[in-house]
């Protein structure tokens, strides 16, 4: 389900997700961002919300973009749908 948050500059549309395990390193690295942005790729942002270890081992990471518009874009929605897709896939090969 994704939610919406105020922030200064506007608002951020966001799903979170646990996993079982830490997303590969593209998918959290702000470097790797910022070389996507650079050469025109933009993609949701993936934050590491929270890490358990234990018996009950995991992690929750927010997938979101910022927008200007308080409800997101049905281009915005099936771009969070489609990396927390492909962050659940990852979690589970």
């Amino acid at each position: 389900m994704i939610r919406t948050r105020p922030t200064p500059t506007g608002y951020q549309h966001h799903c979170d997700v646990r996993l079982r395990q830490l997303p590969p390193l593209r998918f959290t690295d702000p470097l790797e961002a910022l070389v996507d942005l650079e050469n025109g790729l933009t993609q949701p942002l993936v934050e590491v919300i929270e890490e358990s270890h234990g018996e009950h081992a995991g992690v929750v990471v927010r997938a979101g973009l910022f927008s200007e518009s308080p409800t997101p874009s049905p281009q915005e929605a099936a771009a969070i749908d489609g990396l927390v897709a492909e962050l659940r896939y990852s979690d589970n090969t």
